[in-house]
């Protein structure tokens, strides 16, 4: 996935590190709100016991936070080649 990003930026002449920090900074910036979003949602769904959609939520939260590290080291390491080249 990081390969194919990395090369349709670079055929877009995207700065995809640059890209990626950026998106970085909106999402940390927004935190608060979007735990606050999580905070307002309801605990439980009109069923009793847990819901499906809470577990499916939980696995789709956990592969997202999962592909941003993957992001942000690929960001560290194109930052510590490029520190490398100058």
């Amino acid at each position: 996935m990081i390969l194919t990003l990395a090369l349709l930026g670079e055929a877009y002449n995207y700065n995809v590190a640059e890209e990626g920090r950026i998106e970085l900074n909106n999402v940390y910036r927004r935190i608060g709100e979007i735990r606050e979003e999580q905070a307002n949602k309801p605990k439980v769904g009109p069923l009793p016991g847990p819901s499906a959609v809470s577990f499916s939520h939980l696995a789709a939260k956990q592969k997202i936070l999962g592909a941003l590290l993957v992001i942000q080291k690929e960001i560290e390491c194109l930052d510590r080649e490029a520190a490398a080249a100058k």
